[in-house]
This record gives C-alpha cells, sequence and structure tokens, in this order.
C-alpha cells in the first residue's frame, strides 16, 4: 500500500530522527571508549551532517514528492555510521587523522549533487531520452584511469583519477551511468530481448544485434580486471548488468550465457596476465602470503576472529592494524 504524500514525510522525519540517534548514540560510546571528549571539530562534523539532511529532507518532500521515505534515512544512516567508524580510525592514528573531515566534504558534494539532480531531472524517466549519452559518458568514465598523466596506480590497482588537488575513483560515477543505461535501453528493447528467434545448443535466443548490452556489460568487466587490475568492480558490473537484463526479460538463457563467457574471459585472463593470478590466489589463499601481499586480508580476517559474534566494542578495536583500512576494510573495521 503506498503512502500519502503527507504520510511519506512524516515517516522520513521519524526515519531521520531514529538514524540520528542510533548515530549519535555510536559516537558518544566511541568517545566515552577512548576516553576523549567531543570536541569543536567533531560537534560541527555532526551538525553539519544534521543539517544536510535536513536540506536534502525538504528538498525531496518538495520536489519529489512520492519518494520511498526509507532511502534518504537508509542513506543518511550508513554515512553517519561510516562517519564515526572513520573518526575511530583518525583517533586510533598516531598522529590523529583527519580522514572524517575529508569523508564529510564528500557526503556535502554528495547532498550538492542529489539536490541538483532534482532540480534537473523532474522525472527519472526523461533519462531515458538520453540512455546512450550515458553510456558512452560511462565509458569515458571507465578509461579515465588509464589516462597517462591523470590516472594512478594505488596498491596494484589503475582506479584513481588525480585532477590537481582532487583525487576519486570514476568507476564509482560510472556504476550510476552503468544502471541508467541499461534502464534505458531495457525498456525500449524489453520486448525484442524477451522473443527468442535463434537457437545455441538447447538455449533460444534472440536476434545477436539486441544482445549489446549483455557483450558490453562483459566486456567492461573483463577490461576492469585485465587493465584496472579490479576483481571486485568487474564482478559488480557483470553481476549488475546481467541481474538488470534478467529482470526486465525473466529469461534465465541471459545469466547463463553471460555467466559462462564471464568465467571464459576470466579463464583467458588468468593464463594471460601474472597479476589476475596474483590476485587469485590471494583470494584463494593469503595465509600463504600472509607476510606479504596476503597480509591486509589477513589481518581483516584476525580482526573479524577477535571480535567474535558481538565485537570487541566501539573503540576498542585496533583498526591502525589493518593497511589501508578507511578506504579497503572499513567492514572488518565494523566486524
Amino acid at each position: 500500500m503506498s503512502l500519502s504524500t503527507h504520510d511519506a514525510a512524516s515517516a522520513e522525519r521519524r526515519l531521520l530522527v531514529g538514524a540520528f540517534v542510533v548515530i549519535g548514540i555510536a559516537l558518544g560510546l566511541l568517545l566515552v571508549t577512548k576516553g576523549v571528549p567531543a570536541d569543536t571539530d567533531t560537534l560541527i562534523r555532526v551538525g553539519l551532517l544534521v543539517l544536510g539532511a535536513v536540506i536534502l529532507h525538504i528538498v525531496v518532500r518538495q520536489l519529489a514528492p512520492n519518494a520511498d521515505p526509507v532511502l534518504l534515512p537508509l542513506a543518511i544512516f550508513l554515512n553517519g555510521l561510516g562517519l564515526v567508524m572513520v573518526h575511530d580510525i583518525d583517533l586510533a592514528s598516531s598522529p590523529p587523522g583527519n580522514l572524517a573531515t575529508a569523508q564529510l566534504t564528500w557526503t556535502f558534494i554528495g547532498i550538492v549533487a542529489a539536490v541538483t539532480t532534482l532540480l534537473l531531472v523532474r522525472s527519472h524517466r526523461d533519462l531515458t531520452r538520453y540512455h546512450y549519452t550515458i553510456g558512452f559518458v560511462t565509458v569515458l568514465l571507465l578509461l579515465l584511469p588509464l589516462v597517462p598523466g591523470i590516472g594512478q596506480r594505488i596498491n596494484g590497482a589503475q582506479l584513481w583519477v588525480r585532477v590537481g588537488p582532487i583525487g576519486f575513483q570514476p568507476g564509482e560515477f560510472a556504476k550510476i551511468g552503468l544502471v541508467i543505461f541499461l534502464a534505458g535501453y531495457l525498456e525500449r528493447k524489453r520486448a525484442l530481448l524477451s522473443v527468442a528467434t535463434r537457437r545455441l545448443g538447447p538455449i533460444m535466443l534472440p536476434e545477436a544485434r539486441h544482445l549489446g548490452p549483455m557483450l558490453l556489460a562483459t566486456g567492461m568487466s573483463l577490461a576492469i580486471v585485465v587493465f584496472q587490475r579490479d576483481l571486485g568492480s568487474g564482478l559488480l558490473f557483470f553481476g549488475v548488468s546481467v541481474t538488470m537484463l534478467y529482470i526486465a526479460t525473466g529469461r534465465v538463457a541471459y545469466p547463463i550465457i553471460g555467466s559462462l563467457v564471464f568465467v571464459a574471459g576470466a579463464g583467458l585472463a588468468w593464463l594471460q596476465f601474472g597479476h589476475v593470478r596474483a590476485r587469485v590466489s590471494i583470494w584463494l589463499d593469503p595465509w600463504s602470503q600472509i607476510n606479504d601481499a596476503g597480509y591486509q586480508i589477513a589481518q581483516a580476517a584476525f580482526a573479524f576472529g577477535t571480535g567474535g559474534l558481538t565485537g570487541t566494542g566501539l573503540g576498542r578495536g585496533l583498526p591502525t592494524d589493518i593497511p589501508f583500512a578507511a578506504t579497503d576494510a572499513i567492514f572488518a573495521i565494523i566486524g
């Protein structure tokens, strides 16, 4: 049953209050455990997060009154907990770091982007007119880290772009672009993709020219694995693409064939590229390389084991024992 506009706004407000109660309790526990007072910078960060959430709530209810009232509180809740955990890393570092401020800066960039999107895109269906353009931009974003001069390789993965003082992963924006492109394409081609006219062994398929999205997604996923050395993002791109294709058409053949093609391509990459073999071997057995390439994964596993089912408590862990915890292993810190 859908909520009325008034009920949706009321529900969103209550959920936001609940989210901030939990975030406040988490921050309080962290500060008490660490034995440090809530300094001015911490209070300012909390106040700015609340202000940003209130502004976004007002904008959403004015410009998208029928929006799901769960989405915004959930995003704020996860973001707030992330800020608490990053602050834990700051306090544990020597000298204390300032990651929480950087995280909050990106939070406000996200809020500004969300407000701008709501102002410019009054209906999500407007995006379908530009899905090919968005798809082209998505491909460009994925290629940016490979451009000499601005692309950077960090910890073995070619994911980052740095322009002056600003560094970011364009693949994070490409994920959104991929979903928009596929949604627009599948909306227009759903009927053609659902009708099978050709047989491939025991599987019926539509015309080959309509399989562009699946082939593009598989190709991009393998390219990410090979050239950017990022297995996680490659699997994510492939999984999202095949899942959307299956949801749009209801045909089991797509995930089956897509998976077979991806496995075949991944196997070829494993045979041809040493860095792919190295990443797979670390994933399969980090303990054999615990003092070298497998150290980070091993330390994260030790953190989970030390915390047990209930954890050691906020502020009682040792987040600095895991390399690059703030960017690669925040879930291990939570655990």
